[in-house]
């Protein structure tokens, strides 16, 4: 399985701010929920918090731990801790390419 995080900046959520939930492109998991997103000025879509269950944190330090898909184990990116941008003092750096927006319906 290939860990790769695509070229920052590049991403199609990288600065997408519409209302909805991110699931994963694989497996059509829900993931992360739109409210958690924030812009973390590292080129990913990046997120405080991740919906119960549904992320799979590989073990090792609390810095720069890959994330992966709990349902299906595609890799979806990278976790850091102790940056201090959210109280929740998680970011969750991810690739556009391993997810799906769904808006949320009204």
């Amino acid at each position: 399985m290939e860990r790769k995080m695509e070229p920052p900046m590049m991403g199609q959520y990288y600065m997408h701010e519409d209302d909805g939930v991110y699931h994963c492109r694989s497996c059509d998991a829900a993931l992360f929920d739109s409210e958690s997103k924030f812009y973390s000025g590292s080129g990913y879509p990046s997120f405080d918090d991740a919906k119960d269950g549904a992320i799979r944190v590989s073990d090792g330090d609390n810095r720069g731990q890959d994330l992966f898909c709990a349902q299906c184990d595609t890799f979806l990116g990278v976790r850091i801790k102790g940056e201090q941008f959210t109280a929740k003092d998680y970011r969750y750096d991810l690739n556009s390419s391993a997810l799906r927006f769904r808006p949320r319906k009204k």
